[in-house]
């Protein structure tokens, strides 16, 4: 490619743009990233944040593959043209990489108890039947039900969290296996976090 049709095709974010309009909304706006979580009770104030990012760091960096398996249930290979596997290693969401979404499910789960994991855009209906997640994000679970739940989940077009109600089957549910410990209202975790908020 000659260096003049290399100029003439190059895009720069800051030039050509046209004059703004008044008119134009990019939809609703926010100071900081509303899909972020946000620790809760005291804990956001206390070393234990350090903690618990840590921890979810440690857990984002172990490799998750979507993989092929044997009839005996023996890996077999990875799938690599399945979209499961683009969220897992490259993009989970518009805004997070794989590893962002594991380490955002990790936190959310020591804050919370419990964390779903939702399929927001998938190439088939998951209430219906098979399909491959194509976007991925964490959700905060509302309300349970016998065969569903409510979830809390951030939806990138409103720019907003919004709350769905969804099969049990159509989201990884995930629980914290320390919960007794850390989520309990008077265990010893929340107990340590009441103290070292009030220092």
């Amino acid at each position: 490619m000659s260096i003049s049709t290399r100029i003439k095709n190059a895009w720069n974010a800051f030039m050509g743009r046209e004059p703004p309009m008044k008119d134009v909304s990019y939809g609703y706006s926010s100071g900081r990233r509303p899909d972020m979580k946000t620790l809760s009770r005291g804990v956001d104030r206390t070393i234990v944040t350090a903690i618990y990012n840590r921890i979810a760091m440690d857990v984002a960096s172990v490799d998750i593959e979507h993989v092929k398996v044997d009839q005996n249930g023996n890996y077999k290979e990875p799938y690599t043209n399945s979209y499961l596997s683009r969220a897992l290693t490259v993009e989970a969401n518009i805004d997070q990489t794989g590893r962002e979404l594991i380490q955002d499910a990790v936190l959310s789960m020591f804050d919370d108890g419990v964390v779903a994991i939702v399929p927001v855009d998938a190439d088939g209906d998951p209430r219906t039947g098979t399909y491959d997640p194509i976007t991925l994000r964490t959700g905060k679970v509302i309300q349970w039900y016998p065969q569903h739940v409510k979830v809390r989940v951030y939806n990138e077009k409103t720019g907003q969290k919004e709350e769905v109600t969804l099969p049990k089957r159509a989201v990884a549910i995930i629980t914290n296996p320390l919960y007794a410990v850390m989520n309990e209202s008077n265990s010893t975790l929340q107990r340590l976090i009441k103290k070292l908020t009030l220092l």
